[in-house]
């Protein structure tokens, strides 16, 4: 028990994510393409677009037998198996409702900046450095300046929350372990792995058609 949780509940160590990582993408390249993101994204969004009746310049093909939009389906699911396994999935709230509208602008920025570059920090420059390409290293300095700037502006608006008093971000605790039995702490990670044994078994039956 106590070596489950150790495993699952607690963060490894960066060297050996970036190990696993880089092996991933290492296998990835050699099987099939290079590990990117935006290209998922823009084609699933092309074709959502079809299918509400406004057609993009392009008719989308597919998306399940897009690569990229096959590896971002799989790293949303892979992080739903991991938050289950680790007992630790929870739909959080902010106390503040500023905080959506700052997530929703967040993230069209991000997506506005994946398009226009093109690629995001996988593809772009993860990938990009692994192929040696002087893209991904311009991208790295752009994104280190970006996260600067961000750390910068967190902090000073902890601070002026700090001072006014509204330092809970959110209603419920982020604690890693959730209070209650130990049945009930079992009973995520036992979904979870029914997830990823359904998952297994859509990947070993072949692609949806």
């Amino acid at each position: 028990s106590d070596g489950y949780w150790r495993v699952f509940e607690r963060s490894w160590p960066a060297w050996l994510g970036g190990l696993l990582l880089g092996l991933t993408n290492f296998a990835m390249f050699a099987y099939a393409t290079a590990w990117f993101i935006y290209g998922g994204f823009s084609l699933g969004g092309s074709w959502l677009l079809s299918f509400v009746g406004i057609e993009p310049a392009t008719k989308p093909v597919s998306p399940w037998t897009h690569t990229g939009f096959v590896h971002d389906g799989a790293i949303i699911l892979g992080a739903l198996i991991a938050c289950l396994l680790a007992s630790n999935f929870r739909i959080r709230m902010p106390r503040r409702k500023i905080r959506l509208a700052e997530g929703f602008v967040g993230g069209l920025l991000m997506g506005v900046g994946a398009m226009l570059a093109p690629g995001c920090n996988i593809g772009g420059l993860f990938s990009a450095i692994a192929a040696l390409s002087l893209s991904g290293f311009v991208m790295l300095f752009a994104l280190a300046i970006g996260a600067y700037s961000g750390v910068l502006l967190t902090r000073w608006r902890l601070k002026r929350e700090i001072r006014s008093g509204a330092v809970a971000m959110y209603e419920r605790p982020a604690g890693a372990t959730p209070p209650g039995t130990r049945s009930a702490r079992w009973r995520q990670p036992g979904v979870g792995l029914a997830v990823l044994v359904a998952s297994g078994v859509m990947v070993i039956s072949g692609p949806i058609s």
